[in-house]
């Protein structure tokens, strides 16, 4: 099987209109299951990960436009004032996910997708409860994230 990766829209269109039963895919969810299961198995897949248009949004004219990739992570309590000059090292981590879809017709549905990560890090700053001491702490982020949305196949 083929994976073609387009880096923008209109190459992916391109790409669509030229190549028989392509199956889009960004994130995998509906069509991981057919493939892991040898429901289906088409002759290319269609990876949208990289087309950058379909991640973001935008706002004209009154019109919001919301890309079909498009993700948001809420994080709560960011700032409390307690560490002033706050650096926090990028790290990579685990993750355990699930989750599921159900279809209202044969286009359209809707998903629900739970995450538990782990990350560790090191952070460091300014603590203003100790004179703006120089502090560093290693530190676990370990969040429950939810994601839901609709779910639209071509």
């Amino acid at each position: 099987m083929d994976v073609l990766a387009p880096r923008t829209l209109d190459e992916a269109l391109r790409l669509k209109a030229e190549v028989a039963d392509l199956w889009p895919i960004q994130g995998g969810t509906d069509v991981m299951v057919e493939l892991n299961f040898d429901r289906a198995r088409p002759p290319a897949l269609l990876n949208l990960n990289e087309v950058t248009e379909l991640r973001g949004w935008s706002r004209d004219n009154g019109t919001l436009r919301l890309g079909a990739g498009l993700t948001y992570t809420l994080v709560f309590g960011t700032k409390d004032d307690a560490i002033a000059n706050l650096r926090v090292r990028n790290s990579i981590g685990a993750a355990i996910r699930t989750g599921f879809d159900v279809m209202f017709s044969d286009r359209w549905g809707a998903f629900l997708s739970v995450s538990k990560v782990f990350v560790s890090t090191n952070a460091s700053g300014n603590a203003a409860t100790l004179g703006g001491a120089p502090v560093s702490a290693d530190v676990s982020f370990n969040p429950l994230v939810l994601f839901s949305g609709i779910t639209y196949r071509f």
